[in-house]
């Protein structure tokens, strides 16, 4: 359906164009200026399109579906029939204030020109919100990460140090000989030989027993209704250290382990020992010092255990019938890169290839192979259990942060006889 200029103004009520008076322009009518008025649907695309002067914006009023609300000059009223006039006004005094399709207007004194016109609201600030939360997320995640991270390390620390001193308190009260040798972490000492009383069937049933730092799902899945089950059948040490043991995800069969290295006892056992690294300052190059067990007793100066009554000279600074126990417990972060502490802050690349093995002692081998290439390890795991970390837009990963934390205890060995 066609529409004409005299439909338009019929349609709206103003003076046809044979009206000198009624001539509708811009600037006569000050179409600038906004009014809402209600007229019929059916018009409102040839009305829109007719006249592009005319600021029109249509929206839908209560679900009506043959009525329809325009922007049309405010000026032109004086022009438009008493019906009109009414409906407008009726119309702009209940759906003042709100928004309208693809704009908004304001209708408050305090936003009006000096002319009395609405003006539009300003564009949308998205942008800028977007902008500064591309800011904060990095920060933001640095924060609570490295919350976590010393939460994490608080937790582990406080875990190591209860289970140490339980873990000397039973030892100074179980009913060994006065001349006995612990032996515990010493790594030089076969397994299998009993005159040790870290290797006495008896205390590995209650105290602990270092095979219990690895456990693989199998051992309990087809035993135990749950692995809390398992561990409450553990030795006291053992359980104690639960806690702070880890999932490791590069063995197949799912296990649940001591953080460190995987290693293989002479008994045949699956175990872990922990090793010591050293970081050159200048290169970032990684070199093993030594490797110590997740739990041993405290030496002397002279290599002597102080438990026995007869085997510690008083001079070397241990009185004889002492138990002295130390945890060894390598702290690794995800959130803290591990650097040099230079000036240069020199990143540590995961490279298990570069590390030599060094001396396990006699009776312990390394588990996992050696890398021919970069390994796809986690956090944990890799031959050395020092664990690789994708950051930094290093290919290779780099080494997650890495400390040794120690903790020992030492109590008098309650001997009778």
């Amino acid at each position: 359906m066609s529409i004409t200029n005299e439909k338009i103004r019929k349609t709206i009520g103003l003076p046809n164009s044979s009206s000198s008076a009624g001539k509708c322009r811009t600037g006569q009518y000050g179409l600038d200026e906004v009014l809402r008025l209600d007229v019929a649907c059916e018009l409102s695309t040839q009305m829109r399109n007719h006249h592009s002067a005319m600021p029109i914006h249509s929206y839908n009023v209560d679900a009506s579906n043959n009525r329809c609300l325009f922007s049309v000059g405010r000026k032109s009223r004086s022009g438009m029939s008493a019906k009109s006039q009414t409906v407008a006004t009726g119309v702009c005094a209940a759906r003042d204030g709100q928004s309208f399709r693809n704009t908004s207007w304001r209708t408050r004194d305090s936003d009006r020109d000096k002319t009395g016109v609405g003006r539009r609201l300003s564009g949308s600030r998205r942008g800028q919100a977007l902008l500064e939360m591309a800011f904060l997320i990095p920060l933001i995640v640095i924060l609570i990460g490295g919350t976590i991270s010393f939460g994490l390390f608080f937790f582990q620390a406080n875990v190591s140090q209860q289970a140490v001193d339980v873990g000397a308190q039973e030892i100074s009260r179980f009913p060994f000989p006065p001349e006995g040798t612990l032996g515990l972490g010493d790594l030089n000492i076969d397994p299998n030989d009993l005159t040790v009383l870290a290797n006495d069937p008896q205390f590995k049933e209650q105290i602990y027993d270092e095979q219990f730092l690895f456990i693989r799902d199998s051992e309990w899945v087809n035993s135990f209704p749950s692995f809390n089950a398992f561990v409450a059948e553990l030795p006291l040490l053992n359980r104690l250290l639960v806690p702070v043991m880890v999932r490791d995800s590069s063995f197949p069969d799912g296990v649940t382990r001591f953080p460190g290295a995987v290693v293989n006892n002479s008994a045949g056992e699956e175990t872990v020992l922990i090793p010591i690294v050293a970081y050159d300052f200048a290169t970032g190059a990684e070199s093993l010092v030594e490797w110590v067990a997740p739990v041993e007793e405290i030496l002397t100066s002279n290599g002597n255990g102080p438990y026995s009554l007869d085997a510690t000279d008083p001079a070397t600074s241990f009185v004889p019938g002492m138990v002295a126990l130390r945890i060894n417990f390598p702290v690794q972060s995800t959130t803290l890169i591990n650097r040099t502490g230079e000036s240069a802050e020199i990143i540590i690349e995961a490279d298990d290839s570069s590390i030599s093995d060094g001396n396990t002692g006699s009776n312990y081998s390394l588990a996992v192979a050696a890398e021919s290439g970069t390994a796809d390890t986690t956090i944990h795991s890799g031959r050395f259990g020092l664990g690789r970390q994708a950051a930094l837009l290093r290919e290779a990963g780099v080494r997650p942060y890495r400390r040794v934390l120690s903790v020992q205890s030492i109590y008098r060995r309650e001997v009778f006889e």
